[in-house]
């Protein structure tokens, strides 16, 4: 007997006799009985049902992973996409180079024949030229 249902029980005893009152509290502590196992029950009921609650909510680990692997898999495309893009830009600047290169070496050549054309004309019409470039070129001391 808990010391509420034994309060209880002296009350119910001066008032309705001994064996009444012992009868009450009979049904009164099954009564208490049986709403703390159904307290226990819908206690169980309302834990399985929050845990449902949350896993519905929430996502698994593997819905999780599958996610994380689709978005890893989309990151890679477009990291390969920007690859192929910069590699083809450097293409393009290398062939624009070396076009650069062909046609420098090309204007080299033109110039270098200016040079070879203008000393020849020089030395055509001016004598002291020849004198000068022979001491230039150490042939004449």
């Amino acid at each position: 007997m808990s010391s509420l249902t034994l309060e209880l029980y002296n009350m119910l005893e001066e008032k309705i006799g001994k064996e009444e009152a012992k009868k009450v509290i009979e049904v009164v502590e099954k009564s208490l009985s049986v709403i703390e196992e159904k307290v226990k029950e819908e206690k169980e009921i309302a834990k399985v049902q929050i845990k449902q609650d949350l896993l519905d909510e929430l996502i698994t680990k593997a819905e999780f992973k599958t996610e994380i692997h689709r978005v890893e898999e989309k990151i890679e495309g477009e990291i390969r996409r920007v690859e192929e893009k910069i590699e083809g830009e450097i293409r393009r600047v290398e062939e624009k180079m070396e076009t650069l290169r062909q046609e420098l070496k090309g204007e080299m050549k033109v110039i270098k024949l200016l040079i070879f054309f203008v000393m020849a004309l020089m030395v055509i019409l001016n004598q002291n030229s020849v004198e000068f470039l022979l001491k230039v070129f150490g042939f004449i001391k």
